[in-house]
């Protein structure tokens, strides 16, 4: 997508925040655009994989872990 974005506005909120109490600095620039990135970074992982995951539901392809029968599905709230 768009590599380093988040890291630069990371660094560039850091640098705003420079002279300003230590756990504001540290809970904005550390914890919530930090937090942030870190989501925005597994996403397209976790996209893919639900992806995967459906498309193996839908060929019927998934072996019967659960005793469950074969027209119902394995993660019905997600897919």
């Amino acid at each position: 997508m768009y590599p380093g974005w988040i890291e630069t506005f990371q660094g560039w909120t850091g640098e705003k925040l420079e002279g300003a109490n230590p756990l504001f600095y540290a809970l904005h620039v550390d914890g919530i655009i930090g937090g942030v990135g870190a989501v925005v970074g597994f996403l397209p992982l976790v996209m893919v994989m639900y992806f995967l995951i459906a498309l193996l539901e839908d060929t019927r392809s998934v072996p019967d872990l659960f005793g469950r029968p074969n027209d119902t599905r394995s993660v019905p709230v997600l897919t």
